[in-house]
């Protein structure tokens, strides 16, 4: 260890990485007059002397030269490196593939003992270290930069034509270099910089992901293939996000939205004369082009006659198409209904490469980023194309009167009045604004508007299809202010209320239907959101048969079944059965509430129950509480009795 720190290669390389190096050392042992190298020889070694002395007994100068390095001594003892000038050949401006050459005999003066780093285990080890050794390795001075040595190599590759060379090992390395130059020229040509071209260059070395992909074409999917994923993102947003500025619905996004639409971009290959679009057809993505030449063909009928004229426009490389797309997340839409249909035929003159925004991607993008989005999303150059693609939300009663026979038609108008019955809802019961836009996002990003056309729209609704996040906001909007009504609860502190609501349960009555009967067991408690409710007690003369009716009109914000609360009392605390109704309880429309039930109010009040009790007001229900029979006063009473 106390070596490899002084090796001017290595010195900044943290001791966790010199712990890697030490794992792939073998001890070898010379015997006296052995050679460690033969001048001219390839250097497959570097040795760590232990015991014993090598020497260069040809050696006239003071300064012996070994490889490209100068050693200043005539000899080497215990303690001393002998072949560093290997490091350089695996350092990160090395390509791997010749060592170096010694240019002296090397022989052992006497026994040697040492630990030996050999060529091949030095891949390995690379291997293990990656990034570290790229970051930590410092170049000796005249050492030159990876991609200059590849350039000086495919210069003179030009000359040499592979089917002229018989010798299949130095084809295959021929071969691989090719591959090499063409990864380099493809990097060089589309602009990335000198560090993240030798990054992946250095990814593919190492790795030995050249040969192995030896037949591959060199293209972005090579690219997204082969190299780690934080490198093809680099390479995504270096390509990608200067076009993606230059589309108008874009134009007023943060720079921070095109970084992440990078994540989403999946590579893709178009051969020549392939179409990526066809007028009429539905859209399923936008392309961003990195290579090639496309053509785009717009029909253009004259309104006045019935001639026609053909619009064609060259897309190369920076360009982008497709971008009708992004009309179908905008504001307005937010994925109403199917995908919009082409314009124009998008023909390849050319193989294209590029990377393409799918349908699927853009709305869970959408849906990750849905504030932004809406906020900075610009309608400005798309409004007319929006207006074509689907009727006002004020023509759709009309629409709907008249006979569709477009079927398709006939689903999207299905899916507008779907969501106008969504908005009305939100609205009518007083969400807010931020809240609304959650909530209708969700539903049309994850198309469950459409999944649930025939699903009435409901608390049963929301409570279904939207995040239960937000379903608790729901319920805390509608029910708390309803809930500080109730006199046995008004003493409770503010969370109580807002913990209720996670015990409440939506539900549905229909008209006529009944939500308790009078000497029937309470089994809840409602909070009504809408609708109305009838509520009739019968109450009895003391002094005569007589009886009389009193009725109680219930709506939105009020709530039944209170009496249910009594049991919950500090004074029983659910002891013996829940109370009976002293009402008939009937709804006169469809009514939709949230209910406490018998069960939720238990285990509510086992889990609060300090708060419960401490703030349970029993004021008014002290003549309610007086009926049960097994009050705690009445006890010792009842069992003499019985």
């Amino acid at each position: 260890m106390d070596v490899l720190k002084k090796v001017p290669m290595l010195k900044n390389m943290p001791e966790s990485s010199l712990k890697v190096v030490c794992k792939y050392l073998e001890p070898v042992i010379y015997s006296k007059n052995d050679y460690v190298i033969r001048a001219r020889k390839p250097l497959n070694s570097m040795l760590f002397i232990i015991e014993g002395v090598i020497i260069w007994p040809n050696t006239t100068s003071e300064a012996v030269t070994a490889g490209s390095y100068m050693i200043n001594q005539l000899c080497l003892v215990k303690g001393d490196l002998y072949g560093e000038e290997l490091l350089s050949w695996a350092s990160p401006s090395s390509h791997l593939s010749d060592l170096p050459i010694s240019t002296q005999d090397v022989i052992c003066q006497e026994k040697v003992e040492a630990l030996a780093l050999k060529a091949e285990k030095m891949q390995n080890m690379l291997s293990e270290l990656r990034d570290r050794w790229t970051k930590y390795y410092i170049a000796p001075p005249q050492e030159k930069t990876y991609l200059q040595k590849l350039n000086e190599t495919y210069r003179q590759l030009k000359t040499t034509k592979l089917e002229m060379v018989e010798d299949e090992e130095l084809r295959q390395k021929m071969k691989t270099m090719m591959k090499e130059r063409d990864i380099l020229e493809w990097l060089s040509r589309n602009g990335l910089n000198e560090d993240l071209k030798t990054k992946i260059t250095m990814h593919l070395k190492i790795n030995n992901l050249v040969e192995q992909n030896i037949d591959a074409n060199v293209d972005v999917e090579y690219f997204s293939k082969h190299v780690p994923f934080g490198m093809a993102i680099d390479i995504r947003q270096h390509l990608c996000i200067s076009t993606l500025r230059k589309v108008p619905m874009l134009e007023k996004m943060p720079e921070n939205v095109f970084t992440n639409i990078c994540y989403e971009l999946k590579p893709i290959i178009y051969a020549e004369d392939s179409y990526i679009a066809r007028a009429g057809e539905e859209l399923d993505l936008m392309l961003i082009i990195v290579e090639g030449k496309i053509l785009r063909t717009d029909m253009t009928f004259d309104s006045g006659t019935t001639r026609s004229s053909m619009i064609t426009n060259n897309l190369e490389n920076g360009d982008f198409c497709g971008e009708e797309l992004l009309s179908w997340a905008s504001p307005n839409i937010l994925f109403s209904g199917r995908a919009p249909m082409s314009t124009h035929d998008v023909k390849c003159q050319t193989k294209v490469e590029g990377f393409a925004l799918t349908a699927d991607k853009l709305r869970s993008f959408v849906s990750a980023y849905s504030s932004k989005w809406i906020s900075n999303f610009n309608n400005y150059s798309n409004s007319q194309q929006l207006e074509g693609q689907t009727p006002g939300h004020d023509n759709v009663d009309k629409i709907l009167n008249e006979e569709i026979e477009d079927e398709e038609l006939r689903q999207k108008i299905k899916i507008m009045i779907k969501e106008k019955e969504i908005r009305e809802w939100v609205s009518r019961n007083g969400l807010n604004e931020d809240l609304k836009t959650k909530i209708t996002m969700h539903l049309k990003i994850n198309n469950l508007v459409e999944q649930n056309i025939d699903a009435n729209v409901d608390v049963e609704y929301f409570s279904k299809h939207v995040p239960f996040g937000m379903a608790i906001d729901i319920r805390q909007h509608l029910c708390i202010s309803t809930l500080k009504k109730v006199p046995m609860l008004e003493k409770m502190p503010e969370n109580v209320f807002t913990n209720i609501c996670y015990e409440l349960k939506p539900m549905i009555y229909t008209e006529d239907s009944y939500i308790a009967r009078a000497g029937e067991e309470l089994d809840l408690m409602l909070i009504i959101v809408e609708g109305k409710i009838l509520r009739t007690d019968m109450t009895f003369d003391s002094g005569t048969t007589r009886s009389s009716m009193i009725t109680n009109n219930l709506e939105k914000g009020d709530f039944c079944g209170e009496e249910l609360l009594s049991w919950a009392s500090p004074n029983i605390l659910f002891s013996g059965r829940a109370p009976m109704s002293t009402h008939d309880v009937k709804c006169q429309t469809k009514v939709e509430g949230f209910a406490l039930t018998a069960n939720k109010l238990r285990s509510f009040v086992s889990a609060y129950s300090s708060k419960w009790i401490s703030n349970f007001n029993n004021c008014n229900n002290s003549q309610q509480l007086e009926e049960p029979a097994f009050r705690p006063d009445n006890i010792d009473k009842i069992l003499n009795e019985v």
